[in-house]
């Protein structure tokens, strides 16, 4: 019996996997880095998320990052404002780091503000307030800051999503054989 209970304990062991960690940083130069740390950190997020198998975590340093490739993975797609943050099953994203944390619980989320925006010129301004409220300069953003096409484990925590402009009425894309309306 001994014997059986110790063969069942190493079989779980072998079987429990670690989370790896994919690390973001807007200030890098490009995506070369392995992104297992801070030094190797990738330059876009998609191409962490692009990487990282199904359990994985991917830490974002603070900054504002813009999608980069559409749902397909073109970096020039025939409508550039089908770009997006596609997510991907059983990967959670972080905001709110320096850029130097070690565990999760370091990273401080007000003092580390991570922005994913569709605003691709960064020229969105605020006119007016109230009901009156109008954000001018969005003709250029994209339509969906990010997409998700399944429906278990992603965990988005720690970061401020803005600047979609979806208003392209009867327009879609179709990823996973789920159709998302750009309006």
């Amino acid at each position: 019996m001994k014997y059986i209970f110790t063969l069942i304990s190493l079989f779980l062991q072998l079987g429990v996997k670690a989370q790896t960690i994919y690390y973001v940083d807007s200030g890098r130069a490009d995506n070369s880095g392995g992104g297992t740390s801070w030094a190797t950190a990738k330059k876009d997020i998609q191409e962490a998320l692009n990487i990282a198998p199904i359990g994985s975590r991917v830490w974002i340093k603070r900054g504002t990052y813009s999608p980069t490739k559409d749902p397909f993975g073109n970096a020039s797609p025939a409508d550039s404002k089908n770009k997006t943050f596609f997510l991907r099953d059983s990967v959670a994203i972080y905001g709110g780091f320096a850029g130097t944390e070690t565990l999760l619980g370091q990273r401080n989320v007000s003092a580390n503000p991570t922005v994913l925006s569709g605003d691709f010129n960064h020229n969105d301004s605020v006119l007016g307030a109230g009901p009156s409220l109008v954000i001018a300069g969005t003709a250029e953003n994209a339509y969906h800051v990010v997409t998700h096409a399944s429906s278990y484990g992603t965990i988005v925590d720690g970061l401020t999503i803005t600047g979609g402009n979806a208003t392209n009425s009867g327009s879609f894309i179709i990823v996973n054989g789920m159709s998302v309306n750009n309006n």
